[in-house]
């Protein structure tokens, strides 16, 4: 007997169990739960996978399709989504599809596992939802957005149970007496309340023609998901950049009829930096290293450890990074030269991003008027000081038939409801820095 053969007998067999565990209203048992994640394990080649956390509220049987389908192979995977989707556009139940009979062949063993999990009874497995796939393409495309740390919301809005400040530490000598002494603060800076996190929703949409057959999509279905996400990603990227949620936005192309604008989901890098003043920013027309490092030094104590700042640029401020004479050569910079590589990864310590929503546009400030659109700036950001709140991420697409039904269109749609904010005080704490008037 096999491996996968001895996955599926296991996999029934407690599957078996649980159905009257629970016809007994009991709780599952904990270690059935282990065995099945145990079992697995035991598929071959599973494929790296993003965690998901289940609620424990969540049907056994489904809590078994997600960790079978999380086992399988990145193009089994890709299948089970351009199936559902193509489904969804064609409003044809997934078995008659021509791909179903396909993939049911080569997916096997873990469509039998699959069977057997989910409680058929001898009916066929098909997928009612997305896998974890089209959020792992949102992942990979997300570049600026990777760079911060990201909480799942529990509630909306959510308030963080911590302090605002950087933990510190204090003198605590052994008490003899109850001295009456008052406490020490645990933070630095204003560490008073907690940061409140407000997810707004983020969507993207595609339009395409209802006068599909199952022939004609099947070729748009692999790129036209990875394009959603690839929409989401960038989404988030522009408004940690250039967002500004106040009442009015600091870019004048963003005015009172853009009131549906991603760039007003949240308070953004460059926005947060302007607020600050003079504090937060350094003319960097005279573009050099001295000037780059003066930037940095207005961060204090938060941009002494290299590595927990980023540097993000447009494609013109990453050429005047290139051109800088301390990184250009390799009698400066060595076998690390631009000279030499042509990129550079780094500088004194600090990742460089390039980001396609770094705007190269705006005027001698820092922000966009449409008369000077000739400057481009450079973000430096503390990245422990900044969190993306993440109350439902874009894991599915939704097919809308009705609304355009007069257009003979089709609309996808993906939606997460997000937000970014900073975790510190930005009043009290430079978690974020400015160079403006960059030519």
């Amino acid at each position: 007997m096999s491996n996968m053969d001895e996955v599926i007998k296991s996999v029934r067999e407690l599957a078996e169990e649980v159905k009257k565990t629970q016809e007994r209203n009991a709780a599952l048992p904990e270690q059935l739960m282990k065995g099945i994640q145990e079992l697995v394990e035991k598929a071959p080649a599973p494929a790296p996978q993003r965690s998901v956390e289940f609620s424990s509220s969540m049907p056994v049987e489904e809590r078994a399709e997600h960790e079978i389908l999380g086992s399988m192979p990145k193009e089994l995977q890709s299948k089970v989504d351009e199936m559902f989707l193509a489904s969804k556009i064609l409003n044809k139940p997934v078995q008659h599809l021509k791909s179903w009979g396909k993939w049911a062949r080569q997916a096997g063993d873990f469509k039998k596992a699959l069977d057997t999990a989910t409680g058929a009874q001898g009916g066929d497995w098909v997928p009612t939802n997305f896998t974890n796939e089209l959020w792992e393409f949102v992942q990979l495309e997300a570049r600026v957005p990777g760079l911060f740390r990201t909480i799942v919301m529990p509630s909306n809005p959510y308030k963080l149970p911590v302090g605002l400040a950087r933990i510190s530490t204090f003198k605590q000598p052994e008490q003899t007496a109850d001295t009456g002494q008052t406490k020490t603060p645990v933070g630095d800076g204003s560490n008073v309340g907690a940061a409140t996190l407000t997810a707004v929703g983020h969507a993207a949409r595609v339009l395409v023609s209802a006068e599909l057959t199952e022939d004609s999509i099947a070729p748009i279905l692999p790129w036209l998901t990875r394009d959603i996400a690839k929409a989401i990603a960038e989404g988030r990227e522009d408004f940690i950049l250039n967002g500004d949620s106040a009442g009015t936005h600091e870019d004048s192309d963003i005015g009172a009829g853009s009131a549906d604008s991603r760039r007003r989901i949240a308070l953004g890098l460059r926005a947060a930096a302007n607020d600050g003043g003079a504090t937060y920013k350094a003319d960097m027309s005279t573009f050099s290293l001295t000037t780059l490092r003066g930037l940095r030094a207005k961060m204090g104590k938060y941009g002494v450890n290299p590595a927990d700042v980023a540097i993000i640029v447009s494609a013109v401020g990453y050429a005047k990074l290139l051109g800088l004479s301390e990184v250009l050569t390799m009698q400066n910079f060595g076998n690390n030269a631009t000279a030499i590589t042509g990129s550079l990864g780094s500088i004194d310590g600090m990742p460089v991003f390039v980001s396609g929503q770094a705007r190269s546009d705006l005027n001698a400030s820092g922000v966009y008027d449409g008369v000077t659109t000739t400057k481009t700036v450079l973000n430096m950001v503390y990245r422990p000081g900044w969190v993306i709140g993440e109350r439902r991420s874009a894991a599915s697409v939704r097919v809308l038939t009705e609304l355009y039904a007069e257009s003979d269109q089709l609309a996808l749609v993906t939606k997460e409801r997000v937000t970014f904010a900073p975790t510190y005080p930005t009043a009290s704490n430079i978690t974020t820095a400015l160079g403006f008037n960059i030519a």
